[in-house]
Formats: structure tokens, C-alpha cells, sequence
């Protein structure tokens, strides 16, 4: 009866319209290009659709990941196997290596700051592979199951330097099918950590985790540092990537972002007929990156999202103040900040408490927009408040409490 009642649960999250919370706003940002060709610093796939077993089949990249440091790493399936590539942050190609050792197409890849990468796939799914900085073979981890079997769901970095997995396993009890789902670390050193179960179908206890953070919680969806999470999925318009955010009653999650394929740069210069679409690699900080063909060759795109400024406001003449009149009181808001550092603030003031900003007179002010001086010419006790805004729409308020007396 639990798991029937988590599971309407889970179909109530996800089952409402459009969000009506504040929308999230990205910056996309093209980072480069690998042309196509055979050369070792190119990308051999064409991303075109080919005939096989009667079915239409796209060799395109992927799986792929990028670590915090910008590493990319591919797999590229073609014509001629399976290969691994990694590339720097300026697109060129620093390794390639045959796949041919660990057999079947990679299911899922991961890759840490320091350039390891773990990987698995469908042929041994019991099997994780730890290859080095240069992508050479260096452990095979053979992992625990039993008669009826299991099946691995994701592999991701950990905030230490070794790789979260989490997989299930089969368990048959009179004839019905239950899973017990796990979590372990993989070390570089071809060792790991004992399983744990995080969620037991039998008792219906503990958290489905298909993806663990870098911290080791598991979460059912795909979810960044705030608690976002991410759906993709095909639609008439192209593979739409949307993005989900508990609402203030925390009863169900709302829409707050989708991207589209199609939205990415240059994608309208190439055939879309011959391309399934663009493929997301969401990192747990937030941002997003896509990969997609144009006719020049394989384009990486990031979008970066755009955290709010954070200010942080000062008023430096000591309070209360006693003096003549015009009473020069001096502010400080130099501690503001944007996490996001290319964006642009603008500072906005508020000296008389009436919640208007920047009137000509009331407002006026000498000095910079983030060390303000304002002068008064009769008393007033109350709040000044600032409002910093970035070129992204992201806001943040702040607000000092003065005691102003004209003698």
C-alpha cells in the first residue's frame, strides 16, 4: 500500500501545469567547435541517419560528461566502433583510445576534476571500468548481485575523488519481483565501498534513489545544489530539457525553465531531420551544456544560470546623528556582490522610506551608485533601502535602519 501511495504522489508532482514561480534565467554561450573528420583532433560522426536492420539509426556522440574544470569526454559510436575522446577546454583533442577492450556501447561515463573517468555499459553491466588520466584501462570492478541479477542506473562524481554509483538489485520472493536499490563509491584504485540499501521494495522503506549528488544523497530525478530537478523529453518541437522547482506550500513541482533543442546556436542551419537533437549533461551547480551538429561539426554550448547579486549594506556615518542641516550620511554597498562575474550591476536608492527609487530629489546622491552620499535637510528616522539588479534580471534587496536629527 506504501509504495502504491508514493507512487500517486510522485504522479501528482509532476502532472501540473506551467509554474507560476519566477522563471530562471540562462546564459548561453557557445564554447567551441570540433570539426568532423578522421584527424585525431576532429570528430569522426556525422551525425547522419543510416539504414540498419530496417530502422533509421543516428551515430552521433554519447554518452558523454564534463567535468567542473571544462574537460570534455565523448564516447563516439561509427561505422568503424566505439571510441573515447577528451578534449580540453578550448576544443582540442588532448586523447583518443579504442574502446574495443571493454566491449558494448557505454550506458553511462563520468569524470572528475582530476581527468579519471569511470564508465560502464549494457554488454557487462556488472562491470565498472576506471580508466586514467590518459584513458587507459586500469581496474575492472567486478560489483555483488545475485541469481536473478540487477541493473546499474547512474554513475556521477563525488565531492571527493571517486565516483557514486547507484543500481538495483532483483529480488524474486513467491514468484514476485522486488528491487533493492543501492548506492556505492568507486575508488581509482578498484576498490568500493560496502553497498548500502537506500530503498527496499520488500519493506517499502528508505529513498529510490536513481542519482546520487556529490554528497551521497539519493535523489528519484536527475537534481542540482538547490533542490531543482530536470526532465527530458522528445516533442513535436525537439528534445525539450525542463526544469522543475518545489513551490513555496511544497506540495507539488513547478516548471520554472524548458530549453529546447532547436533554441540552440546554430541549430537552425543544419537539417534537423537527420538529428535527434541536442543531448543535456545538467551539473549538480546548476548550469547545463548541449551538444549538437551543425555542418561545421560538433558544437558545445554551456548555459549558465544566473544567480541573484548579494548585497551587502553598510551605513558608514555613526547613528543616531545629530547636526546641521544638510546632514551628509554616507552608505557603503562595495560588499555587493554577483556570483555570476561577468554581469553588470545597477544600484537603485531609496533614501526617504517611501519605497520609490531614484526620484531626482528625494534620491539624489554624490559618489558612486555603490558608496553613496545623501544628504538631509530635516529629520528622518527610518529605513534606506537598495535594490541591486544584474543585466539578467536577477534582484537582491537590502536595507538600514538611520536616525537622522537636524539641530
Amino acid at each position: 500500500m506504501i509504495k502504491y501511495i508514493i507512487t500517486a504522489i510522485m504522479l501528482v508532482l509532476f502532472i501540473l501545469p506551467e509554474s507560476s514561480l519566477a522563471q530562471d534565467v540562462y546564459t548561453a554561450t557557445v564554447l567551441y567547435t570540433i570539426p568532423w573528420g578522421n584527424e585525431p583532433d576532429k570528430i569522426s560522426s556525422d551525425f547522419q541517419t543510416i539504414s540498419y536492420i530496417g530502422h533509421n539509426e543516428i551515430f552521433e556522440p554519447g554518452p558523454w560528461a564534463i567535468s567542473d574544470s571544462g574537460i570534455l569526454v565523448v564516447v563516439e559510436e561509427n561505422q568503424n566502433g566505439r571510441l573515447i575522446m577528451k578534449f580540453d577546454q578550448n576544443g582540442d583533442m588532448i586523447v583518443r583510445k579504442n574502446l574495443a577492450t571493454e566491449g558494448g556501447h557505454p550506458k553511462e561515463i563520468a569524470i572528475l576534476n582530476s581527468n579519471e573517468v569511470a564508465l560502464y555499459n549494457s554488454a557487462v553491466p556488472q562491470k565498472i571500468f576506471i580508466l586514467n588520466t590518459n584513458l587507459d584501462l586500469t581496474h575492472e570492478i567486478l560489483l555483488p548481485t545475485n541469481n536473478d541479477g540487477y541493473v546499474l542506473f547512474n554513475l556521477t562524481p563525488t565531492s571527493q575523488n571517486s565516483f557514486w554509483l547507484a543500481f538495483f538489485i532483483i529480488e524474486k520472493i513467491a514468484d514476485v519481483t522486488y528491487k533493492q536499490y543501492y548506492k556505492t563509491e568507486i575508488f581509482l584504485d578498484g576498490t568500493y565501498s560496502t553497498p548500502l540499501l537506500i530503498w527496499d521494495d520488500v519493506s517499502n522503506t528508505g529513498t529510490p534513489g536513481r542519482f546520487i549528488s556529490p554528497a551521497g544523497e539519493p535523489y528519484i530525478f536527475p537534481t542540482d545544489v538547490f533542490g531543482d530537478v530536470y526532465l527530458e523529453k522528445y516533442t513535436d518541437v525537439g528534445l525539450e530539457l525542463k526544469k522543475h522547482r518545489l513551490n513555496e506550500q511544497e506540495t507539488a513541482y513547478e516548471i520554472i525553465y524548458t530549453h529546447t533543442s532547436v533554441s540552440d546556436p546554430g541549430w537552425e542551419n543544419f537539417n534537423q531531420s537527420q538529428n535527434v537533437g541536442a543531448r543535456h549533461f545538467v551539473t549538480w551547480q546548476g548550469d547545463f551544456y548541449t551538444i549538437h551538429a551543425t555542418d561545421a561539426g560538433m558544437v558545445l554550448t554551456k548555459y549558465t544560470l544566473n544567480h541573484d547579486p548579494v548585497c551587502d549594506l553598510l551605513v558608514v556615518t555613526p547613528m543616531p546623528y545629530q547636526g546641521p542641516s544638510p546632514a551628509a550620511i554616507e552608505f557603503d554597498a562595495s560588499g555587493t556582490y554577483d556570483p555570476n562575474p561577468d554581469d553588470e550591476l545597477t544600484f537603485e536608492w531609496d533614501f526617504d522610506g517611501d519605497g520609490i527609487f531614484n526620484e531626482p530629489v528625494d534620491d539624489a546622491y554624490t559618489g558612486d551608485q555603490n558608496h553613496p552620499t545623501h544628504e538631509y535637510t530635516q529629520n528622518y528616522e527610518g529605513f534606506v533601502t537598495m535594490r541591486v539588479t544584474d543585466n539578467h534580471e536577477g534582484e537582491c534587496n537590502s536595507s538600514v535602519y538611520i536616525n537622522v536629527v537636524i539641530q
